[in-house]
């Protein structure tokens, strides 16, 4: 019911909040004017949400007009390590090593566009169809890849390899058996010699972390 009554008061709510200068507040004022707005609308328009639904539809709407729309909680669950934007009902996710489909949806190709254009353009570079293909960064360092038309046949798809935010020493790789004490000794002096190292696999087999 909260996807449903997004699509119903998104547009009511665009028309009666200036985006632009309610971006300029600080999210928790935003958050409480669009939850006054959201409950007024939702009033008006006799949808019938529980608090909890209300509270979920409100943190939806402001990640799309804050954030990245349906990849904020996919980004934000530490056990996710990639993240693949196909179609807007094909958006999969990589967690504990098995890929899966995720629970959230886009509403159309042009909300994938509007959100790889956001991801791309806070680094100051652009996506369009002169430029169809771009690499950035997201501000905790996690990888993306935008592709979209005419390179991308069957519409944008956008993938995201995160950043992990645990550390792997090298104590704990001997303690899981990852790697013999006389492998982790020669990795030492190689460091230590600063010896030049190649690090090779395939994806998601740890190479960056």
């Amino acid at each position: 019911p909260t996807g449903m009554a997004k699509e119903r008061v998104q547009p009511l709510l665009m028309e009666r909040m200036d985006v632009s200068k309610a971006a300029e507040l600080p999210r928790a004022e935003m958050a409480r004017q669009v939850t006054d707005l959201v409950a007024e609308i939702l009033a008006e328009e006799k949808l019938h949400l529980n608090l909890i639904e209300q509270r979920d539809l409100v943190t939806m709407l402001l990640n799309d007009m804050l954030g990245l729309g349906p990849l904020e909680p996919l980004l934000a669950d530490e056990r996710i390590t990639d993240i693949m934007v196909n179609g807007p009902d094909q958006v999969y996710v990589e967690r504990g090593g098995r890929l899966e489909l995720a629970e959230v949806r886009f509403r159309d190709n042009a909300h994938i566009l509007n959100v790889a254009q956001r991801i791309v353009s806070a680094i100051g570079r652009r996506v369009d169809e002169t430029s169809p293909l771009c690499d950035a960064r997201l501000a905790d360092g996690s990888r993306v890849n935008v592709i979209i038309p005419p390179l991308a046949i069957d519409g944008p798809s956008i993938s995201i390899r995160k950043f992990a935010k645990q550390k792997i020493t090298m104590e704990k790789m001997e303690q899981q058996d990852n790697l013999s004490p006389a492998m982790a000794t020669v990795l030492r002096i190689a460091g230590r010699s600063r010896l030049n190292i190649i690090i090779s696999g395939g994806t998601g087999s740890g190479k960056t972390t």
